[in-house]
């Protein structure tokens, strides 16, 4: 599978305008895909491939390691990855 990436937008709402107005598509979670498309302006189809897992780590200075507002902000980043 091949691809000609013609855009690259920061912003996901930028994606689906450009999307809307022009011949071509974006690739997106669907999430996110799905709440700037909630008028329904573009169609919405499955990623036609496998993707794989992604591996990833968080890192931090062990000597905020006992530190309370960092291990709940580290807690809340590992929930929102797993979910």
């Amino acid at each position: 599978m091949s691809r000609r990436i013609r855009v690259r937008c920061q912003q996901h709402a930028a994606a689906h305008d450009i999307v809307r107005r022009a011949d071509m598509l974006a690739t997106m979670p669907r999430s996110y895909a799905e709440y700037v498309n909630r008028r329904g302006e573009n169609q919405l189809l499955p990623f036609p491939a496998e993707i794989p897992n992604l591996e990833l780590f968080l890192y931090w200075h062990g000597n905020v390691e006992a530190d309370a507002a960092g291990k709940w902000f580290r807690d809340r980043v590992e929930i929102a990855v797993r979910d």
